[in-house]
């Protein structure tokens, strides 16, 4: 598993098995088998929920860049083909980059 950083701290193989076995360890002597069985399955239950919040939120941010990608090549096209007071009122922080883009593109003989 590689490193990823989810709220508090990497979150490693090493990490996630030393956290388990740190809390099975931790359990006192005198528990039974089956307290310590128990011990570990919420450590393995813990470490699984760690995980997939992780692949969630790996996922939500693919998403998310995807879809700004996506609204940017949109924009970018209506900007190119005229809709540019519709991409001034709507996008005014752009202007400038969807400017050079277009002079970039007609340069190359693109629009």
């Amino acid at each position: 598993m590689e490193d990823h950083n989810i709220g508090i701290g990497p979150v490693t193989r090493e990490r996630l098995i030393t956290e388990a076995l740190d809390a099975i360890m931790a359990a006192d002597i005198k528990d039974s088998a089956e307290a310590k069985v128990a011990a570990l399955r919420r450590e393995i239950e813990n470490a699984i929920d760690l995980a997939l919040a992780h692949q969630k939120e790996a996922i939500v941010e693919d998403k998310i860049e995807g879809l700004e990608s996506d609204l940017e090549d949109a924009v970018q096209v209506a900007y190119n083909r005229g809709a540019v007071e519709w991409a001034r009122s709507n996008y005014p922080t752009w202007i400038d980059r969807l400017e050079a883009n277009r002079k970039a593109a007609e340069a190359r003989g693109q629009c």
